[in-house]
This record gives C-alpha cells, sequence and structure tokens, in this order.
C-alpha cells in the first residue's frame, strides 16, 4: 500500500511540469519591507573542476563535501558510498546491499559528514540511521528510530546527528501528522510543524521544512515563508530569524488543478505511467500559494554562504514565468552571508545540472543524459555584481 501511494502522489507532482507549460500562476504583490534590499542578480561564472560517469553511477542520492574538499557520493540503487579526491579521481568505495558491516539491508536515501570529515551517517529504510567511518565504512553505531521515515540529515555544531522525519503509521495515512527534526541519538524532539495534509489526502506544494548545515549550525525553514532561522541541537531552542525577506508571492491559477487532473489522465493515456484511480485524484487539492524556497546548502565564496534555491513561489523582477522555470529547472539562487544574514545577490546555476552542495570556493551537482545515465559535476564559482 505505501509503494503504490508513493507511485501516485509521484505521478502527481511529475505532471505539475505538463500542467505549468500551459497554465501560469497568478501574482498576488506585497509590499517589500523597506530595509529589504532589491533583488541583484550576479555574474556568476562556473568553471568546471571535474565531471565523473561512473558505472556505479545510476542514481545519486546524495552529494556531500568533506573540509579537505573530498566529495561524497552516496548511490542509491548500488548502494554505495564513494569518496573522490580533489583532482576528481575515485579514491574508495565501499557499502552494497548486503547484511555485513558497512553494508545496508536496503537501498540508502540521505546521508551527513561529520564536520572534521571523520564520519558519516546514512538513512536507508530500515528504521535506523548507521553511524560509519567515512573513509572505509567501518561501522561505529546505529540510532534506532521505529516508524519514523527520513528525508534530510545533518550533524550539528556539538556533532549531533539530527534527522527530519515523519511519521509512517496507519494513523498518518488518514491523519494531519508534522513533520520533526529529532536528535537521532535518543529520538528527542527538537522542532516540530504544524499538522500538515494526511497522505491520503495529497495536496500539491504543500509546505515542507527543510533544514541545512552552516558554520553556525543547523538552520531550519517551512518552503512557504522565506524566513529561516538557526536551530540549537542541544537544547531545541529556535533563534531569531537569520534572513527573513518579504517576496512577491504566485499563486496558482483558479484551473490549475483542473488543468493538473488533465495532464495525469492524459498521461496515464498515453501509457507514460501506472493509471491512477479517480477517486484518487479526487481527492487532490493545491496549496493557496506556490512554495518560495525549494531547498538551501552553504556554498562559495567562502563556504559561509547561504545558497537558497528558489521555489515557483518568488516572484520579484528577476522571476522567470512559472512555465519558464518548469522546462528549465529551479536555477535561480538568493546568496546570503551566514554571518549576518545580508543578502548577498541573486545568481544562476549552470543549466540542466541539479546543485545541491558547496564548499568555500565550489558548488556540485549531478546531470543526466538522454540515456538517464548521471554525471557528477564539481565547479569553481566566481561571482560579481552585473
Amino acid at each position: 500500500m505505501k509503494q503504490k501511494r508513493k507511485r501516485a502522489t509521484g505521478a502527481l507532482v511529475a505532471s505539475a511540469g505538463l500542467v505549468l507549460a500551459t497554465c501560469d500562476g497568478e501574482r498576488r504583490y506585497e509590499r517589500p519591507r523597506s530595509d529589504d534590499p532589491p533583488p541583484v542578480l550576479l555574474s556568476a561564472q562556473y568553471t568546471p573542476v571535474y565531471a565523473v560517469t561512473d558505472d556505479q553511477f545510476s542514481d545519486v542520492a546524495d552529494l556531500e563535501f568533506t573540509p579537505d574538499d573530498r566529495l561524497i557520493v552516496l548511490e542509491r540503487t548500488s548502494a554505495t558510498v564513494t569518496i573522490i579526491d580533489h583532482d576528481g579521481r575515485i579514491a574508495r568505495r565501499w557499502g552494497g546491499l548486503g547484511q555485513g558491516p558497512g553494508e545496508f539491508p536496503y537501498a540508502p536515501s540521505d546521508m551527513a559528514v561529520s564536520r572534521d570529515g571523520s564520519r558519516i551517517a546514512i538513512d536507508h529504510g530500515s528504521r535506523r540511521i548507521d553511524v560509519l567511518q567515512l573513509d572505509d565504512g567501518v561501522p561505529l553505531g546505529y540510532h534506532r528510530l521505529g516508524p519514523l521515515a527520513v528525508s534530510d540529515l545533518a550533524f550539528d555544531k556539538q556533532d549531533q546527528v539530527l534527522a527530519k522525519v515523519m511519521a509512517m503509521t496507519p494513523e498518518a495515512y488518514v491523519e494531519p501528522t508534522p513533520e520533526k527534526i529529532i536528535r537521532s541519538s535518543d529520538g528527542t524532539t527538537l522542532f516540530s510543524t504544524d499538522p500538515l495534509r494526511p497522505f491520503a489526502s495529497p495536496q500539491l506544494y504543500a509546505p515542507r521544512l527543510l533544514m541545512a548545515e552552516t558554520d553556525r549550525g543547523v538552520v531550519i525553514a517551512q518552503s512557504d515563508r522565506y524566513n529561516i532561522r538557526l536551530l540549537d541541537g542541544e537544547t531545541g531552542k529556535v533563534g531569531p530569524s537569520l534572513i527573513n525577506r518579504d517576496v512577491p508571492v504566485r499563486v496558482p491559477g483558479p484551473d490549475y488543478r483542473d488543468q493538473m487532473l488533465a495532464a495525469v489522465l492524459g498521461s496515464d493515456a498515453q501509457g507514460n505511467d501506472e493509471p491512477l484511480p479517480l477517486e484518487f485524484l479526487d481527492l487532490v487539492t493545491v496549496a493557496e500559494e506556490f512554495p518560495v524556497i525549494a531547498s538551501m546548502f552553504t556554498g562559495p565564496p567562502g563556504g559561509n554562504t547561504l545558497w537558497v534555491q528558489r521555489h515557483l513561489g518568488v516572484d520579484d523582477e528577476l522571476a522567470p514565468a512559472v512555465e519558464a522555470m518548469e522546462r528549465v529547472g529551479f536555477r535561480l539562487y538568493d546568496l546570503f552571508n551566514t554571518d549576518t544574514g545580508t543578502y548577498l545577490g541573486t545568481v544562476e546555476a549552470p543549466a540542466n545540472i541539479r546543485i545541491s552542495v558547496g564548499n568555500e570556493s565550489w558548488i556540485a551537482g549531478v546531470s543526466k543524459n538522454e540515456l538517464d545515465v548521471p554525471t557528477v559535476h564539481v565547479f569553481n564559482v566566481e561571482l560579481q555584481k552585473r
């Protein structure tokens, strides 16, 4: 039942691109605060450092940099951890599906690397988080989670593993359930959202909890609010806003849901997906507003810059039309200094590459060719004002 529900939801999300190509969002402008600087598009030069295509890469689940500029690649299908040196050479690989030391019983989906680069925490869908030595995969311990699904991991400043989770119980299928950030070592809840819609009543673009590591600690945000705050992993205390911007917000048009459902049914008719029951489609709703934040990570310049990926909701003068964003991806990132929260400007990421991680000078991401074969890319970044 759970697997079918995942496929159905995925079909709806994937079909949104078809709908957005024919149905632009409506604009709802809000007056920006007087102290918000206007958006500025920076000139970004991306110089390739290396690119790696490997026969073990078929479904890259996650990327992370270490303090010494090695890139860690978590591969879902082969269940492996690959360590790439700063020159693009594959230095080591370990893992695999199995029950032995350093192996995973199920395909891994998320990871985090400790701040000193010695340990790695990995979720592999078996209701526990494994902690292992990064260099060789020697197990150091594990944290049991119970009936919780993990969607992100991070190490806080105290080197505790934090996990973004949601309950996966029969009750969560029919009852509103919050997303939480927990300390995985003891299960303590550090932060909880308001209850979200149950799985049985899916909503496109429903607000989601976001989490990222910075030099000051872990920051959190909700996708529908441009409000980013520090989370103390020891006490669970949420600090004042590090970044808080008022942005013009784009909302779905009145016919958005109907056109989205028509696109889903059209995809089914063409045999591009498993047929979805009409009674399921009748339960689908669309959020009142598009999200404003898609993801966050720290990167250049200096490694103390938070890259905030814009979602469809941001509708200032830099924002492309909705159909353009769906066609080429969410390529605009707002950059902020993590020490002061100062807005540095907005950049456009390289085309056709899903960027997800950075360090002091580099960013890394994944592209796929026409055969769906992934390549891992690393770029040096230089920024200038236009």
